[in-house]
């Protein structure tokens, strides 16, 4: 009974979010890359997001690309009809899909999962009935601790002594991890940790720009003065700042002057900030004319730029649909004597793949080769396929000719 009144409790965090940074110099942000401290890097990462709203859009879109795709869940008959009524009626499946989906941003996202009773198909069954995201500023890392995994390193700073993450109950707390990188260290599975040098180098440049039209904002004045009096020379000099220029100078008259901001090239500051953007674009999405809309593509340049964003959906996917079973394993584990697997997995639309397929299965059943049923299914996944004998002539269309190829599943 004292294991179920745990789950059912919410966690109480007694840490204080610690204040964000409100900027960071080059030498800062090295420190930081190298560091490998947690709070800073996830302190840094929000700031980006906060700052450059190129890349914020581009983790937006990254994050979208799976939002309304279908799902399946791959478990016994007996077992996969109180998952599939759970998820329907009973969990904000999307909600929580969209929290596993931070860890993208800060590469890994905490889970409390809050227990109830509920009734589904006709059975009480103990199964989370809400959740929420721990913030992950609450968090930080033991390094000492790494060689034992994330569960055992993290920690949740409190006011007296640190929550390690290990000592909670798993069912309790689900550790969602997204790795973007094959670094060892929790601080670089962001995608951020590798996009920060850009970010940080192309809002130099603007700080520096801006700097620089603030400077020469009202232009600078040149007076050709060709008098010796000191005073009447001083007299002028205070009378030209009393316009409100930002500098001013007196000349003898038949001095030349040539100002600094000749040669300065607008196109070549804004060809730079282009140019970081497209390389965040590509990192993030693997895309890159959603930032070179002015020009005009061709159709197949499109198409490749379509399937860069759904290999890395897919990779998403899977790294999701194993967050989403973790979740379906704590349920069966809790209701179910029964240790048999469960699997959720998305639906992938795959038409170009499963219309080649079916031309290659008509092909050969019409030169005469026969193809086991159990192996359309598995090419397809449609179960219990069979042939209509009665009404297929040798002149009919076979059912392949009609077919509308289903998703493909990716887990």
């Amino acid at each position: 009974m004292s294991e179920t009144k745990r789950l059912e409790r919410p966690i109480i965090i007694e840490s204080k979010r610690p204040q964000l940074l409100e900027g960071v110099s080059i030498t800062e942000l090295k420190e930081i890359l190298v560091g490998n401290d947690l709070a800073r890097s996830l302190a840094l990462y929000e700031l980006m997001l906060q700052r450059d709203l190129h890349l914020s859009a581009a983790v937006n879109t990254r994050k979208e690309a799976i939002a309304t795709m279908s799902y399946t869940i791959d478990a016994p008959d007996a077992i996969r009809k109180y998952l599939q009524a759970y998820l329907e009626r009973h969990f904000d499946l999307s909600g929580f899909i969209e929290t596993l989906y931070s860890a993208l941003e800060y590469g890994f996202c905490v889970v409390d999962l809050v227990y109830g009773i509920r009734r589904i198909e006709g059975k009480e069954l103990l199964v989370p009935v809400k959740f929420r995201r721990i913030d992950v500023h609450h968090f930080d890392f033991d390094n000492a601790r790494a060689q034992k995994g994330e569960r055992a390193a993290l920690y949740i700073r409190g006011k007296e002594k640190k929550r390690y993450l290990d000592r909670f109950d798993e069912r309790k707390l689900l550790l969602h991890l997204h790795k973007e990188s094959a670094q060892t260290h929790i601080c670089r599975y962001s995608p951020l940790y590798r996009a920060a040098w850009f970010v940080a180098l192309k809002h130099q440049a603007i700080a520096a720009n801006m700097q620089y039209f603030d400077a020469l904002g009202i232009p600078p004045l040149i007076i050709n003065y060709d008098g010796r009096d000191e005073k009447e020379i001083e007299a002028v000099l205070y009378q030209a700042l009393s316009l409100r220029s930002n500098s001013v100078g007196v000349f003898p008259e038949n001095t030349a002057v040539k100002l600094l901001t000749e040669g300065a090239s607008k196109a070549d500051f804004l060809s730079f900030i282009n140019y970081i953007d497209k390389e965040v674009s590509f990192f993030i999405t693997s895309q890159v004319l959603a930032t070179d809309a002015q020009k005009s593509g061709s159709y197949a340049q499109a198409k490749v730029h379509e399937n860069r964003l759904h290999t890395k959906r897919d990779s998403d996917a899977k790294r999701i649909a194993k967050g989403v079973t973790t979740l379906l394993e704590h349920i069966v584990s809790l209701n179910f004597s029964q240790e048999e697997g469960v699997r959720f997995a998305f639906l992938f639309p795959q038409e170009q793949d499963a219309k080649m397929q079916s031309e290659i299965i008509k092909n050969l059943t019409g030169a005469g080769y026969l193809i086991p049923p159990e192996e359309i299914e598995k090419i397809f996944g449609i179960k219990g396929i069979s042939t209509n004998r009665a009404t297929q002539s040798n002149d009919a269309k076979t059912p392949l000719d009609a077919y509308t190829p289903p998703p493909r599943m990716i887990n």
